[in-house]
């Protein structure tokens, strides 16, 4: 039903991309006009088609059987992690009232995971060509088979007396040794701690190997765990529409802008010279993990800043990280006697999914680098002025619509060793990774406890060294 809709999209994106090579031919950015006409095409065509194959056979180990088995998607590239930083999605949540391990796997079970819906999450993945189970650093595009011998049970588990003592009962070093720790290969490499604290508190602590989904689709799945999951679906602000003529003419102004828009795109994912190990003194990254909470902060707090000097919400969160970031280098720089330098980027991935997928359990994101001010000795007023022009500036970029592009392109014609040297060169371009995440608008509970907080950590990759998320929970960030 969807087959010609689809071909006239992919001849649209064929178009577009003549067009854009063109314009790029006459503006003098040849040498990235034929790659950004390929990217954007390739993106329109990806974001927009069906499935891309029919499931397969394979045949699991020499003297396993032949089952069902269906291509991991692009997603697996996430499988070409290393211990330095492992691709696994981290969530940490804390219950004011108790709540046991059956409980959790009743919730998960109430999903419909295990009854046929969201599959991902009970498949799990094999060699192309042994069968054999594969995990961190795989090296292939694996196969994604069902799980025969799934349970609940092997994902939903306790955490233990040992590890507990092991790390002097403090929740963030057990977390830590948790984010140095690979996932079973055996398994679908997700997995969900219940830690039932003395004091009547639990802790939930979901670890997912990013293979499986970005952060808003496990987000999404994590929220219907909950009691009343219809009050914790983030609200998206939208103002008005303005006219129609308005709206036409807006597109138009954006279209004329879309060639070098490309071509700054293609520059900064590609041509930009690495960020230096700054952070580490020119240390490559250790496996070794150190996480923290911040205090939270009141949205109303926010809001009165953003009032003050008519900015969004974001670039108020955005200038504090800058903040942030910039207070570590000084520190890092002064250890090892170097100058702090005046500009550094940031990753942050960017969501494509919102008009193009849903909440499918997937990943749909690409890499945006923000430019920031990482100048030592500015004040907050000065942070956000020089953080709320570089924000407005990047929405009119289509520079994760290219970054995933890259990703597609790259994982379907070129050898995995090939892609990994690729992924980790990009990586390289970040000195650290900032993920901004709505949550729940309303307080929520899990089997009757209330949820007192919550957080995440995504993966870094590469050599990158700091990792900064936020996550909003009722009317607090």
């Amino acid at each position: 039903e969807t087959s010609k809709p689809r071909r006239g999209v992919a001849a649209a994106a064929a178009g577009a991309a003549l067009f854009l090579a063109m314009m790029l031919l006459q503006s003098g950015q040849a040498l990235v006009a034929g790659l950004g006409a390929l990217l954007l095409a390739v993106a329109v065509h990806r974001l927009t088609r069906g499935p891309t194959a029919s499931p397969t056979e394979i045949k699991l180990g020499p003297s396993g059987p032949r089952v069902p088995a269906e291509p991991a998607g692009s997603g697996a590239l996430w499988l070409l992690d290393d211990a330095r930083n492992l691709a696994v999605i981290t969530f940490v949540a804390t219950t004011r009232g108790p709540l046991s391990r059956a409980d959790v796997e009743a919730a998960v079970a109430a999903t419909g995971v295990g009854a046929g819906r969201y599959r991902r999450l009970t498949q799990r993945l094999v060699h192309p060509v042994t069968g054999s189970s594969v995990g961190c650093n795989a090296g292939c595009r694996p196969l994604a088979v069902d799980d025969a011998d799934f349970d609940l049970s092997r994902h939903v588990v306790g955490l233990g007396e040992a590890e507990v003592a092991a790390a002097g009962g403090d929740l963030w070093r057990i977390v830590a040794g948790m984010m140095a720790t690979g996932l079973s290969e055996d398994r679908p490499p997700w997995v969900l701690h219940v830690w039932e604290r003395p004091d009547g508190t639990t802790v939930l602590v979901g670890r997912f190997h990013h293979v499986l989904a970005d952060g808003l689709a496990l987000a999404s799945w994590l929220v219907k765990l909950t009691d009343r999951p219809d009050d914790a679906v983030p609200r998206i602000m939208r103002g008005p529409r303005p006219p129609l003529a308005q709206r036409w003419a807006a597109g138009l102004k954006q279209a004329a802008g879309v060639p070098l828009a490309v071509a700054h795109a293609v520059r900064k994912l590609l041509l930009n010279p690495p960020e230096p190990r700054l952070l580490s003194g020119g240390r490559p990254a250790s496996g070794r993990k150190d996480v923290a909470f911040s205090s939270s902060v009141s949205f109303a707090t926010l809001r009165r800043v953003k009032a003050a000097f008519s900015v969004t919400v974001n670039d108020v969160a955005l200038a504090c990280v800058a903040h942030a970031v910039a207070s570590l280098l000084s520190a890092a720089c002064r250890r090892v006697g170097g100058e702090t330098p005046s500009t550094v980027h940031v990753a942050a991935p960017a969501s494509l999914r919102e008009a193009v997928r849903g909440d499918a359990m997937d990943n749909c994101f690409g890499f945006v680098y923000v430019p920031l001010d990482s100048t030592p000795g500015l004040t907050p007023r000065q942070r956000l002025e020089a953080v709320a022009p570089v924000v407005r500036s990047m929405k009119s970029r289509p520079e994760a619509l290219l970054g995933w592009a890259l990703q597609e392109v790259a994982w379907g014609l070129l050898p995995p060793a090939v892609v990994k040297w690729l992924k980790d060169d990009c990586s390289d371009r970040a000195v650290a990774i900032f993920s901004n995440v709505p949550g729940p608008p309303k307080p929520l509970s899990v089997r009757g406890a209330a949820v007192e907080s919550c957080g995440f950590f995504v993966p870094a990759a590469a050599d990158i060294m700091c990792n900064l998320s936020l996550l909003s929970n009722g009317d607090r960030l």
